[in-house]
């Protein structure tokens, strides 16, 4: 609850008595040693060891958020490789479907001289076509989804900015795309 220090004092405090403060420091490497720094400093002007003084620094907030979307990443990696094997059961089903519809197709091509390696090939690019669609749509919703959860809650719970590593979301989606389209497309 944020007050304005005045209606504190009037209402809440008789005395002296600061419930708080907040200290900026201009090193981050020297936040621990200002911690104690300022303790030390607070029991020599009160001249009372058995005041408790305490420091909370946006770092150990932060420390336990990464915590907890650590363990929200294994989760969601998790539900990710589930959905990756539902993905490539459909992915196989419909090219298994699209080569039985054409089978006269496969034929005729065969006839006229196609190998085996070029039919194989048009069916493998109309995979990889699926593929990259669903990944397209799957990456451009995670991104997004991402990025709100990054603007509204981290930034605003933590007043850190964390960086989204675009470059490698989309390396590890397309990575998997094509790991999905060559194990289930082509079998």
């Amino acid at each position: 609850v944020y007050a304005p220090y005045t209606t504190v004092e009037r209402q809440y405090l008789h005395g002296d008595r600061i419930p708080g403060a907040r200290i900026t420091v201009r090193d981050t490497k020297q936040v621990s040693a200002t911690e104690v720094a300022v303790i030390n400093r607070m029991r020599e002007l009160h001249g009372n060891s058995r005041l408790e003084y305490n420091t909370f620094d946006k770092a150990q907030l932060t420390q336990g958020i990464n915590g907890i979307f650590g363990g929200m990443t294994i989760v969601v990696a998790f539900i990710g490789a589930v959905s990756l094997l539902v993905a490539g059961i459909g992915i196989m089903n419909i090219m298994l479907v699209s080569v039985t519809e054409r089978t006269r197709e496969i034929g005729v091509r065969k006839a006229i001289g196609a190998r085996r390696n070029q039919i194989l090939a048009q069916f493998f690019i109309e995979a990889l076509l699926l593929c990259g669609f669903g990944c397209g749509i799957g990456m451009a919703i995670g991104l997004g989804i991402g990025a709100a959860v990054n603007s509204l809650a981290i930034v605003k719970l933590t007043g850190y900015i964390p960086p989204i590593p675009w470059i490698q979301s989309l390396v590890i989606t397309a990575v998997f795309t094509v790991v999905v389209t060559l194990a289930f497309g082509t079998y």
